[in-house]
Formats: C-alpha cells, sequence, structure tokens
C-alpha cells in the first residue's frame, strides 16, 4: 500500500509504506521520480468521505503505469566471445551467438547489427 497524502492539508494522511503520490481536489501527483525498473504500477485505492450525517463514504481503485524511458543500454552476457572455424567451412555456417539483455525490457527483442570486420591473423 502507498501513501496517499492530501498536499494541501499535511494532516490528511492515509496509512502506507511510501511517499509517491498526493491528492489534492481528486488530482493524483507524483511526489518524487518514478523508476519503471522498480516499480512498473501503483495501484491506489482512493477513498471519498462527506461531512454529511451519517458520514458515507465510497472507495475507488486507481492504477497508474509508468511508462519507460530507455534509460539504460543494451547489456552482452559477455565481455567477448570468440569462435574457430575451419578455413575451407562452406558457408553460410554458424560460427557463435552472441546475446545480450535490455533492462528496460528484459522481455524485448533486442537486435545486433555488425559495425567492423577486423581480419588479421
Amino acid at each position: 500500500m502507498w501513501t496517499i497524502k492530501d498536499c494541501g492539508n499535511v494532516d490528511d494522511q492515509y496509512d502506507g509504506d511510501d511517499d509517491d503520490v498526493c491528492i489534492v481536489s481528486g488530482l493524483v501527483s507524483v511526489l518524487r521520480t518514478l523508476d519503471r525498473e522498480s516499480i512498473s504500477v501503483y495501484h491506489l485505492t482512493i477513498s471519498a468521505t462527506d461531512s454529511g450525517t451519517p458520514v458515507r463514504s465510497s472507495q475507488t481503485v486507481v492504477s497508474i503505469h509508468v511508462d519507460d524511458v530507455n534509460d539504460n543500454a543494451p547489456v552482452f552476457l559477455q565481455r567477448t566471445y570468440h569462435a574457430i572455424v575451419d578455413e575451407e567451412q562452406d558457408p553460410p555456417v554458424a560460427v557463435v551467438t552472441v546475446s545480450a539483455t535490455d533492462f528496460d525490457d528484459p522481455t524485448s527483442n533486442v537486435s545486433f547489427r555488425q559495425f567492423t570486420s577486423m581480419k588479421g591473423l
């Protein structure tokens, strides 16, 4: 559960574990920068209470999905890759498989492209 506090009235605070959002006149706002890699969805239970007699209230749930910004570059699983291929091997022949992951979205596909070809003895 996250803290929802009335930003205009510090005395009206609700129970929770963190100060991420606040609510003023129905407007839900963030109080700090959010990181989608840490928390991708916030589920907030918000209660509205009137001042009548008897007091009446109702609740609703607001789900806030944090959009990702591409703030992490893909990371190769190995720093370098080595392969050996016979000199007269008929092409095409698989030589090595490289692998990388993207911490912005580990389920996404990472594409690869060759930039240089180094020939040597």
